[in-house]
């Protein structure tokens, strides 16, 4: 066969190959940013009244947040970006609307307004010889990244605010997304089925710690209510590289004077009782296995 006759053979060949082969199928799974988020900061500062005179009515209301700029899918950064909007603009320093048929602001601007609004209608009811702190009043809502990587962003949102009475008030939220899919994580997105027993038990044996409780005495004798004085984990928790972090709030398991309650259960810890490949957790994390006890 001459030089020709070869180049036609190679080229039939190729072409019978390429026919056969089967066209690639694009997944429809949507896989997490290949870098962590990038992030643009943003600050919103309203006053009424005179906040230079220290006795003088005043109302003062202070939202730093940030917003995912680039680094994720676009539908990623938009549902991400609506979820932290609505977690600034949504939550008070009691953590839930102030009256429980109330529907969240949904925006920092709808917040702002109902804020001022409850200051005025509060001055308005004052008697003539009140403190004159209690017509001074602050409301401030501070977001900040506490961990991000490729998988998953995790956020803890800081609220302070005085509305007249004995103290102020504090709130911790801490929220973490799927980076793949913008959804905020849950607990049951991380645990293993039917390990939550022992993870409740992980997390009693850090609170003991945190709080300097003895395993001798009862969680009511150091002062802390869980209903039937079962420890209970908190729903607020947050992915970050230790591993998960959880913050239980004034008046949630203990009187306002005791503060907040922060607990991290290690990643080391928690192996054998986490889903695989759980998003954000070391695949050492996620391996079958029995949870290392420290």
């Amino acid at each position: 066969m001459g030089r020709a006759g070869s180049i036609l053979l190679v080229l039939a060949v190729a072409a019978i190959s390429c026919a056969q082969t089967p066209a690639p199928v694009l997944s429809e799974a949507r896989p997490a940013a290949e870098a962590p988020p990038a992030f643009e900061r943003r600050s919103v500062e309203r006053t009424r009244g005179d906040c230079t005179a220290e006795t003088a009515p005043c109302a003062r209301f202070v939202a730093q947040f940030f917003v995912v700029s680039g680094g994720v899918r676009p539908a990623v950064r938009e549902a991400v970006n609506r979820a932290l909007l609505g977690l600034v603009a949504g939550r008070t320093a009691l953590g839930v609307p102030e009256d429980e048929g109330d529907e969240p602001p949904a925006t920092i601007d709808e917040a702002a307004i109902d804020f001022f609004s409850g200051w005025a209608e509060s001055r308005a009811e004052l008697p003539e010889d009140a403190p004159a702190a209690y017509a001074r009043w602050v409301d401030e809502r501070r977001l900040e990244v506490i961990h991000a990587d490729h998988r998953v962003l995790s956020v803890e949102l800081g609220l302070y605010a005085f509305t007249g009475g004995a103290h102020p008030n504090t709130f911790i939220e801490l929220a973490s997304f799927d980076l793949a899919t913008g959804k905020p994580l849950e607990l049951a997105d991380l645990v293993a089925d039917g390990a939550d027993a022992r993870l409740a038990a992980l997390g009693e044996r850090q609170f003991r710690k945190a709080r300097e409780i003895p395993e001798g005495e009862s969680l009511e004798e150091a002062g802390f209510w869980f209903e039937d004085d079962r420890f209970e984990l908190s729903g607020n928790f947050a992915v970050t590289a230790e591993g998960l972090a959880f913050v239980f709030n004034p008046y949630e398991v203990a009187p306002y004077v005791f503060g907040p309650t922060r607990i991290t259960l290690p990643w080391k810890e928690l192996r054998g009782l986490l889903r695989p490949g759980a998003p954000g957790a070391p695949a050492a994390a996620t391996a079958r296995g029995t949870a290392t006890r420290t």
